[in-house]
């Protein structure tokens, strides 16, 4: 997808008011919602609170500057990024060494490997989530441009 998007920032920003809910309460589960404060434009989809989804949960983050060229990424947010980095790493150096350590069993440490291998599952970029989010952005776009 070409990153070369324009739009201006006065129609953008009521775009945004008039077609996108900036509250996840306002949206059902799958729908995105967003804002934008200055020149930045954050836009998340809404998922289920029990939902193991949720883990690897990303928003778009664009910023648009005085020309109004918009340049956007994709992030995750802070949850997401206890759940899939900090979470499992402290898991598995307290609970590999702990075990190590204490009970003497050193062929703990070896288990330390194939959780590793799992943890690099957290890579994986969800595509459909960010196709919906980049949809969404290009709506108001041209929402915005007309």
């Amino acid at each position: 997808m070409d990153k070369d998007l324009r739009a201006d920032k006065e129609n953008l920003s009521q775009a945004f008011e008039k077609y996108l809910p900036n509250r996840p309460n306002d949206v059902e589960i799958g729908a995105n919602y967003g804002h934008m404060e200055g020149n930045e434009i954050r836009i998340y989809s809404k998922k289920a609170a029990r939902s193991f989804k949720i883990f690897a949960h990303d928003m778009l983050v664009a910023k648009i500057d005085d020309e109004g060229n918009i340049d956007y990424a994709f992030k995750r947010d802070i949850e997401s990024m206890i759940f899939t980095v900090f979470a499992p790493i402290f898991m598995l150096i307290f609970g590999c060494g702990l075990g190590a350590g204490i009970l003497q069993i050193y062929e703990m440490l070896l288990w330390a490997i194939p959780a590793a291998a799992f943890l690099l599952c957290n890579l994986i970029k969800p595509k459909k989530q960010r196709e919906d989010l980049l949809d969404c952005l290009l709506r108001l776009v041209e929402l915005s441009n007309k």
